[in-house]
C-alpha cells in the first residue's frame, strides 16, 4: 500500500516503522468513535427522540427487534472477520515463521481486518442512534453506548497484534 508525501514521491506503507504504523490505525480508530460520539451528542442531547408516544401502534417493539437483529449479525459479523484473518494467518504460517517479524509482513492485511470490523461497530452505533431518534427505541442509547466502549477497549496496540499474529501461527 503505498501513500504520498508532501514532496510527491509515493511511500510504502510496509516500509514505514511499526509505531508510525500504528499510530496511523489509532488515529483511524478513534476518529470512528469521535464521529459517532458527536453524532450521538446530537441526536440523544440536542434532538432527542421524534417519535410520537403511540403505545397503540402495531410497531410499538420493530425498531427495537431490528436494531437487536443488527446486533447479532453484527457479532456474527465480527466473528466471521476474525476466523477469516485467521485463516489467512494460518495459511501463510510457513512463510511467517521464516520472517524475522511475522507481524510487519502483515500488516495491510491487519489493516484492513480492523476496519472491517470497524465499519460494522459504527454502522450498528449509528443505526442505533438513529432507531432512537426516528422510532424512541431505548434500546438504541445502550447499543450506541456499547459500541463506543468497544472502541475504546479493542484500541489496537503492537502487543495485541502481535498475540493474535502468533497466536494464528502458532496453532496452524
Amino acid at each position: 500500500m503505498s501513500g504520498q508525501r508532501g514532496g510527491g514521491e509515493p511511500v510504502d506503507l510496509a516500509d514505514m516503522p511499526l509505531d508510525q504504523q500504528f499510530r496511523g490505525i489509532r488515529i483511524i480508530g478513534l476518529g470512528m468513535p469521535m464521529g459517532l460520539l458527536l453524532f450521538g451528542i446530537i441526536v440523544f442531547g440536542v434532538t432527542g427522540s421524534l417519535a410520537k408516544d403511540d403505545t397503540h401502534s402495531e410497531l410499538t417493539g420493530a425498531p427495537s427487534l431490528i436494531l437487536l437483529g443488527l446486533v447479532i449479525g453484527n457479532v456474527v459479523g465480527q466473528f466471521l472477520i476474525r476466523r477469516s484473518f485467521q485463516a489467512y494467518l494460518r495459511a501463510e504460517s510457513v512463510f511467517l515463521r521464516s520472517r524475522p517479524d511475522p507481524l510487519r509482513e502483515v500488516m495491510g492485511p491487519y489493516r484492513q481486518y480492523l476496519i472491517k470490523g470497524w465499519g460494522l461497530m459504527e454502522a450498528n452505533g449509528l443505526l442505533a442512534c438513529l432507531s432512537f431518534m426516528l422510532a424512541g427505541a431505548k434500546l438504541g442509547i445502550f447499543v450506541w453506548g456499547a459500541v463506543l466502549v468497544y472502541f475504546l477497549v479493542t484500541i489496537p496496540t503492537e502487543d495485541r497484534a502481535r498475540r493474535l499474529v502468533g497466536s494464528a501461527i502458532d496453532t496452524a
